[in-house]
């Protein structure tokens, strides 16, 4: 039987980032993954820059091309170690064993990071979302009266500096959408 072309996609399982460690014409290298605990919601747009050429009172040609990409993700637990890489700061232990703080100091920096979102219930197997490089437009961290807070955060996605091949084509890439007749895990995109 061929791989499906078309599914549907029924909430979501995992959400990982990966901290870029380079992204140079000559190297794209990320960190190990970071789980977002609780997956909630992925939600990717496309920011597409249009220009008409306009002339005897008519609309003659449109010209467009995608600029960038939007996301926003929610998620259910607070991941320490998520924090340095997606707003910028340090961890620190400062009791062993019973106490650990993040800190963000003035010029600290979010840095950028691969996105991945899982989606396990499929018409067949899995689909998988990797924006390639990813730096936030907003956090959302807090505590909710009487309820769970969730976190969310935003951002924005770019293409790598680093060119991958893909269908016989050699470009900067953005994002990828796998299609998978099993289930698969997330693992990152450095290929």
């Amino acid at each position: 039987m061929a791989l499906t072309t078309r599914t549907h996609s029924f909430g979501i399982n995992q959400l990982k980032i990966y901290e870029i460690t380079e992204d140079s014409a000559a190297s794209y290298t990320v960190g190990t993954s970071i789980a977002l605990p609780g997956a909630k919601e992925l939600s990717v747009d496309f920011e597409i820059d249009e220009k008409e050429l306009y002339g005897d009172e008519s609309i003659l040609k449109v010209h467009n091309k995608i600029k960038k990409l939007t996301f926003s993700a929610n998620y259910a637990e607070l991941e320490l170690s998520a924090l340095p890489v997606l707003i910028g700061g340090e961890i620190e232990e400062v009791a062993m064993d019973t106490h650990q703080r993040y800190s963000l100091l003035d010029g600290d920096l979010p840095g950028y990071f691969q996105l991945q979102g899982l989606v396990e219930d499929t018409d067949e197997g899995s689909l998988i979302l990797t924006l390639m490089k990813c730096k936030i437009t907003s956090h959302a961290l807090g505590g909710a009266e009487d309820d769970f807070q969730t976190l969310s955060l935003s951002g924005t996605g770019i293409k790598t500096v680093k060119t991958f091949t893909r269908n016989s084509k050699t470009k900067g890439l953005l994002l990828d959408v796998d299609f998978h007749s099993t289930e698969q895990t997330l693992s990152a995109v450095t290929a």
